[in-house]
């Protein structure tokens, strides 16, 4: 438990101000699987202007996706999906319900294929947190400064994505020995202060080293005794 613990405080620190490309494979991958949904429900409807109203739910599914898609960086599921958007506004132009659930069908087979690709993407770096490490920090920046989502939306994703930290926090304050903890806890929310005062933090990353720092602020008091 004790090396569990310190671990994933190891790991956070290094990933710290990585963690929106998660979230926007998050997004994107449930994007992607309303997409899927839409479009399934699009082959199964049996009249055609049913069958296309579910097709266009699909396209402004993925349309809302693009940000994301490019914010994840899995350069396979993009290319997918955009394979099943093509098929998708093919299926819209025709007016022979046969012609459209042939190109339907094409669309759900690319659409699955892009959200297994997503899965894989995301599976493999939370496994390989070294991954993460080597990826150009500037790109990154460049790529998750293009996600927008409206404030109470943010907040909610970060803080749910925060709740594994803050638990872990906790049990490493129980368990780990206390210097340990602390010399770890205290690198976490100074890094989180430095990222605070740059100028032109996106309101997500603000958002997020404001909320790191007060959880971990927290775990810091308790771990007051470690300074004698």
């Amino acid at each position: 438990m004790k090396k569990s613990c310190l671990a994933f405080l190891l790991c956070y620190t290094f990933l710290l101000f990585s963690y929106k490309n998660y979230n926007a494979c998050d997004f994107a991958g449930t994007n992607i699987a309303s997409v899927q949904q839409q479009t399934l429900k699009a082959i199964e409807a049996e009249e055609l202007g049913i069958s296309k109203f579910f097709a266009y739910k699909a396209i402004n599914g993925i349309e809302k996706s693009k940000e994301q898609l490019e914010a994840c960086g899995c350069d396979s599921s993009k290319e997918l999906l955009y394979l099943g958007l093509g098929d998708l506004i093919m299926a819209t132009k025709t007016d022979s319900i046969n012609t459209s659930k042939s190109f339907l069908t094409k669309a759900f087979e690319n659409i699955s294929q892009s959200l297994r690709e997503i899965e894989k993407y995301n599976s493999r770096n939370s496994k390989n947190p070294d991954n993460l490490l080597a990826i150009n920090s500037e790109n990154i920046e460049t790529k998750l400064s293009s996600v927008t989502i409206t404030n109470v939306v943010l907040q909610k994703k970060i803080d749910s994505i925060l709740v594994t930290y803050e638990e872990s926090l906790d049990k490493a304050v129980q368990t780990v020995n206390c210097k340990e903890a602390r010399a770890m806890a205290l690198k976490i929310y100074q890094e989180c202060e430095k990222e605070l005062l740059m100028p032109n933090l996106t309101e997500a990353k603000r958002y997020y080293n404001y909320r790191t720092k007060e959880i971990t602020k927290n775990a810091l008091d308790q771990l007051v005794r470690c300074e004698n």
